[in-house]
This record gives structure tokens, C-alpha cells and sequence, in this order.
């Protein structure tokens, strides 16, 4: 047996794994593959920030505006901004109601309006 050919393999596989590890962080890092993606914040929106949330990642692939809310604890998650998000099951992702992170603006609302224009300059 190859001293020098079993070390090989054995050092391959930390570097195979931690490639793994880091494809598996880069597809968490993204909503979907292939997405036109980018960091949106309260601060960047000022009043017109709709959601209870203070950042997320908003992207766009054939018309469809997804963001995903980076929690200040917990879990990411995805929601379907526009219609056409919404009616698609986009890549397995789950689908949240936008809606209910969206701040109360008396008795309705605040607009996702800006949210999904930037969205959509995201497709072009």
C-alpha cells in the first residue's frame, strides 16, 4: 500500500467535505440558485419599509418577487411578494403570507409596493 497515495485520500476528504459544507452555506445564502439577489433594510427604505422585520434579501427570477427576513433570532424565511410568486410553489421553497410581516398602517396595511418595484428591477 502507497503511504503517500492513502494520505492523498485522506487529505481529499476534509477538503471534499468542507466544499460541501460551503455549497450547502452559499444555497442558505441565497433564496434560490439563479435569482438576481440583493440585502434591502429599513434603513435603506426609511418610512416606506413596510415589514416588522429590519433587513432581508430581496430577489427576482421571471417577474416573481420573493423576500426572504433575516430575523434578529430564528430562522429564515421566504415569503412571495407579488402575484406571480404567489402563484407559483417557487424551487420547494415554502410560502409564507407576506402579509403578515407587514406593519399595520391604521386601519390597513402598509404598501409592499416599493418592495416589489425594486423586485422587479431585479429581473431586468
Amino acid at each position: 500500500m502507497d503511504t503517500l497515495g492513502g494520505m492523498t485520500v485522506f487529505l481529499r476528504l476534509p477538503v471534499m467535505l468542507g466544499l460541501l459544507g460551503l455549497s450547502a452555506l452559499a444555497a442558505d445564502m441565497t433564496p434560490w440558485g439563479g435569482w438576481n439577489i440583493r440585502d434591502v433594510s429599513a434603513k435603506e427604505y426609511g418610512a416606506r419599509w413596510p415589514f416588522t422585520v429590519d433587513k432581508g434579501m430581496l430577489g427576482c427570477k421571471d417577474s416573481a418577487v420573493v423576500f426572504r427576513a433575516i430575523p434578529r433570532k430564528g430562522v429564515h424565511q421566504e415569503y412571495a411578494v407579488n402575484g406571480i410568486a404567489r402563484g407559483r410553489r417557487l424551487a420547494g421553497a415554502p410560502q409564507r403570507d407576506v402579509f403578515s410581516i407587514v406593519q399595520d398602517a391604521g386601519a390597513a396595511k402598509k404598501s409592499v409596493a416599493p418592495i416589489i418595484e425594486d423586485g422587479l428591477k431585479l429581473c431586468k
